[in-house]
């Protein structure tokens, strides 16, 4: 009698150890396929995301803003044409300008053809010079409300993200370069700011003008506007290509008052003789600039936006 009461007894204890064991590995293995979730999510790895950019990608965006002046040339006062060393001693004040510059708040728009997609993003930015600190909050419809930090030096160089809604449950801490981050993007995060801007077109430009064979067609646009912002444009254009030039044509605008450098668009070489206009790959634009606000390091810390 004692032994048959006894196993029931003893099956019961083995029934109730195994329930609390699979509890636990259901929970671990779901909190594996969360922290997978976070990671494809914001990859833009979801499928939707790439079949909505998809059809973008495959059509050839015109430029959005053309200078709405005639361009000026030293050719109408009887004068050589343009050149290179002239943009580049036109920039002489821009980069003044900018050296003047500590911080400051935006409208950070971004198109660039990534792995064959137009993507075009929307964020708020805060931009500090020392350290190189960048904050950016998206308004961009498929990532609206994501929030990014990087400060040189902090977190291992690493970039501090927090997604919306249940995506930002685990904030990511990533590598700069990581796989996550260039899916949506051509360069790190490093690579923004108007200072980049400024030192990525005028470092191309002496490098172009110290190659043999290369004469672009220098123009420039004394009266454009960039939005209701009086502008002065630079545009080169590449009259065939070459292994060593990466675009076709190239723009940069200067704000009129501050000299700064507010944009600057890229584009490749039509693929066929049929296209007309040139395909976009890069376009950059700081609007809605508000300078030396006085940006500190509680600008720049996770905690304050809820990471």
């Amino acid at each position: 009698m004692n032994r048959i009461a006894f196993r029931p007894h003893a099956s019961s204890l083995l029934l109730r150890s195994l329930r609390t064991r699979s509890k636990i590995l259901l929970s671990f293995v779901l909190a594996l396929a969360a922290a997978d979730f976070f990671a494809i999510e914001f990859a833009g790895g979801a499928e939707s995301r790439r079949s909505s950019r998809r059809s973008r990608a495959t059509t050839t965006a015109a430029p959005e803003t053309t200078p709405d002046s005639e361009p000026v040339s030293k050719e109408e006062t009887g004068k050589p044409a343009m050149t290179l060393a002239d943009a580049l001693k036109f920039a002489e004040e821009s980069r003044a300008a900018v050296k003047e510059v500590k911080d400051y708040t935006a409208l950070f728009t971004k198109t660039e053809l990534v792995k064959g997609r137009l993507i075009r993003q929307e964020m708020d930015m805060k931009f500090r010079s020392k350290p190189f600190s960048v904050y950016l909050k998206y308004r961009s419809e498929a990532e609206a409300g994501r929030q990014a930090i990087y400060v040189e030096g902090r977190n291992d160089n690493r970039l501090a993200v927090k997604e919306v809604g249940l995506k930002g449950v685990v904030p990511l801490q990533l590598r700069l370069d990581s796989a996550l981050v260039m899916d949506e993007n051509r360069y790190p995060v490093t690579h923004v700011g108007i200072a980049n801007l400024l030192k990525t077109a005028t470092s191309t430009w002496e490098r172009e003008s110290k190659m043999q064979g290369i004469q672009p067609e220098v123009k420039f646009f004394p009266n454009a506007k960039l939005g209701d912002v009086p502008c002065q444009v630079v545009q080169i254009t590449q009259p065939k290509p070459h292994k060593d030039l990466k675009y076709y044509i190239g723009r940069v605008y200067f704000d009129k008052e501050t000299k700064l450098p507010v944009r600057a668009e890229c584009y490749g070489w039509p693929r066929n003789p049929r296209e007309k206009k040139p395909p976009l790959v890069e376009d950059y634009i700081y609007s809605n600039l508000k300078l030396n606000v006085g940006l500190n390091d509680a600008d720049f810390t996770p905690a304050r936006y809820g990471f």
